[in-house]
């Protein structure tokens, strides 16, 4: 356009170093690229050595760690989340002090919930406490842990 007398001088000019500002500036860009393939090369270095095992199989009942979080082990080991084995599961419950002596470790028993009030749950007897777990006053209310 310069030569044909379509533009002026400046303007060619001008155009000249925006070009020229324009390829630099995609230099320092794809050189960022490159030194954030980089990082998450790194980053995902360190992640292949990061190993959680559970001590057991079973059914995750309670999640306390978000996705993404960071956990430190180098004080005390943090609960990320709690598994439990559905399978076999001890039930505490409340008996008045007159039904104790009908009692009997080993016994066949049930139980139902509030959830499922229609449902009935087949037991055994394993252990008669004299006071409820994690209680102060019992007031003539045994427990006993059915599993």
């Amino acid at each position: 356009m310069l030569r044909e007398g379509a533009t002026s001088v400046q303007e060619a000019q001008t155009s000249a170093a925006n070009l020229k500002i324009a390829q630099a500036q995609l230099e320092n860009l794809q050189s960022q690229m490159r030194q954030n393939q980089s990082t998450l090369r790194g980053e995902e270095a360190k992640l292949s050595y990061t190993k959680i095992y559970a001590p057991m199989d079973g059914t995750i009942i309670s999640l306390d760690a978000s996705v993404g979080q960071t956990v430190n082990a180098v004080q005390q080991t943090p609960i990320i989340m709690r598994i439990a084995d559905l399978t076999r599961m001890t039930v505490f419950v409340r008996v008045p002090e007159a039904d104790v002596p009908r009692l009997a470790i080993g016994m066949q028993v049930y139980f139902s919930t509030l959830g499922y009030p229609n449902e009935r749950w087949d037991a055994h007897l394993r252990q008669i406490l004299p006071a409820p777990v994690n209680s102060r006053n019992s007031g003539g209310i045994w427990s006993c842990a059915c599993t």
